[in-house]
């Protein structure tokens, strides 16, 4: 049984404008006055890390990599590659740091790949990610915030743009078009190096992360329309996808479904701006 989902079940809040290099957003998911669950829900890949802090009750957690059951505490969840199903417990409040795709490789150099598609208890990976701010199980989401800003202001002087953040960037700039050669070729580096340094650093391939910012854009255009007004065609093409089988074939893999069956009402996506 699932409760009905009020208004207020997913919010986000904005972080400095120091913080907004290493966090895309705070966001959080609030059941704590019901006495049912919530979901399934469905969260798509975005290329980010979130760390989340789960309070109250429990939450399960289905991924690519398998089955969670997660209980109050803080938890690292790494790149995921496709839909993640999500119920969140009776009386449970869930408040999620999302963290840009080069948040992490800006302050550590532990290979990341091996959490891929995982949700994983930080207790469970001491001293690999001490650069997290100190959270605490009973925090509030707007205290989340202040903590966030708090330990980005107290860095002082932050790390330089090195070679991840640059080629995530320009992914981003460019909404995943383009070759892994030709952004090799614009970093004076290898093919070869530059994935090598890109999986260790992000937990996924340049190519799946390349993949998965233009998916996104297309699950955005998508959703600028309503349902039955969808043009499955313009879209493939305006994302430059080879042609609709191609985009078919390519969303299907990752969401389990086809673009034209896709229902966003079922899925916790991020906010649009007016």
């Amino acid at each position: 049984m699932t409760s009905i989902i009020t208004v207020d079940f997913y919010q986000e809040h904005p972080v400095s404008e120091t913080s907004q290099r290493f966090v895309n957003k705070v966001w959080s998911l609030n059941n704590r006055e019901a006495a049912d669950p919530v979901g399934p829900k469905y969260l798509l890949p975005n290329g980010c890390f979130n760390f989340a802090v789960l309070q109250g009750g429990d939450a399960k957690v289905s991924t690519v990599h398998g089955y969670y059951e997660l209980k109050p505490g803080l938890y690292l969840c790494s790149q995921m590659t496709g839909k993640v199903e999500l119920t969140l417990g009776a009386f449970s409040h869930a408040t999620l740091v999302q963290l840009h795709a080069w948040s992490l490789a800006s302050f550590l150099s532990i290979d990341l790949g091996q959490f891929t598609d995982q949700v994983t208890s930080v207790k469970q990976v001491p001293n690999q990610l001490g650069v997290s701010p100190d959270l605490n199980s009973g925090i509030s989401a707007s205290n989340l915030v202040l903590e966030v800003n708090q330990f980005f202001d107290d860095l002082g002087s932050t790390p330089r743009v090195g070679l991840i953040e640059s080629v995530c960037r320009q992914v981003l700039d460019c909404v995943g078009e383009g070759s892994v050669k030709s952004l090799a070729d614009e970093h004076q580096v290898s093919v070869r190096k530059l994935q090598m340094d890109f999986k260790q650093a992000i937990g996924l391939t340049l190519k799946q992360y390349m993949n998965i910012v233009r998916l996104r854009a297309a699950v955005d255009s998508l959703t600028d329309e309503s349902k039955s007004e969808r043009n499955i065609s313009r879209v493939a093409m305006q994302h430059n996808y080879f042609d609709q089988t191609h985009f078919n074939k390519s969303f299907k893999k990752v969401v389990q479904m086809t673009p034209l069956a896709f229902d966003e009402s079922g899925f916790l996506l991020s906010e649009k701006s007016d």
